[in-house]
This record gives structure tokens, C-alpha cells and sequence, in this order.
């Protein structure tokens, strides 16, 4: 049997509208809090739990620092306004797209003094995830 499995090459990411350029995507890191139900009538007196909130975790970007890349240049606007965006990543082979709010809520410059010059970005998602 051959397998179905389909390559991460071409992923992309919109942030507020504007493509994010040169990056590689990691995220988001959906998880559910787990609320411990246990009592003293609990059975075999083994903790019981129930699910709780979920929660988006963080997108994290790296890539090549373009100056003139606009959505590079939304998400420094987002990380130093403390702005909320729309964010799309879409991912390759027509296998659909993953929608949320967040915000930037770390944004580095790495200056190697014999590499190029790279980015680092973490999104916050805010809200619920989307996949499409």
C-alpha cells in the first residue's frame, strides 16, 4: 500500500491579510486543560478528571529577515502595538488551512556575524483554532 503522506514544503502564513515571507512554521500547539473532578466517592479511589478550556499554545516562525516583507513588517507592528491579527496558515497540496486571532508575543533579530541575518517570532493564538 502506498502511503498518503503529504510534504510540509510550500506551508504559508498570512498575519492581518499579509503574507509572511521566507519562513519556516511551527504550531499551533492545541491543548485542553484538565480538571480534576475526584471526591472521597470516587471509584477505586482513582482521580477522575473532565476536560477544561482549550487553548490555541503559540505559532512560532523563523526565517530570513526581509526588512522590506510586509507581513515580517506586521508582525513587528503587532509585537510593538500590542495588536490582535487574523492569522491563515495554509498548508501545501490543497489539504486545507488552520484560522485563528493572535498576537506577536516575542519578536528577535538574530545578527550572526557570519550568516545571514535571520528572525524569530512567537504568535499567541487568542480564541479558538479553525481547521478548514
Amino acid at each position: 500500500m502506498a502511503t498518503a503522506a503529504v510534504s510540509g514544503y510550500g506551508v504559508a502564513i498570512t498575519f492581518g491579510g499579509d503574507a509572511v515571507g521566507e519562513t519556516t512554521i511551527a504550531g499551533p500547539e492545541n491543548s485542553r486543560d484538565q480538571l480534576d473532578a475526584t471526591t472521597n466517592s470516587s471509584a477505586s479511589a482513582a482521580r477522575e478528571f473532565i476536560p477544561g478550556l482549550k487553548d490555541g499554545g503559540e505559532v512560532t516562525l523563523e526565517g530570513n529577515w526581509v526588512p522590506a516583507d510586509v507581513g515580517q513588517v506586521a508582525l513587528l507592528a503587532s509585537y510593538n502595538n500590542g495588536t490582535t491579527a487574523a492569522c491563515v496558515i495554509t498548508y501545501p497540496s490543497a489539504t486545507g488551512t488552520c484560522s485563528f486571532n493572535g498576537f506577536v508575543s516575542n519578536w528577535t533579530i538574530n545578527p550572526p556575524h557570519d550568516e545571514k541575518l535571520t528572525f524569530s517570532s512567537t504568535i499567541k493564538v487568542t480564541g479558538p483554532v479553525t481547521y478548514a
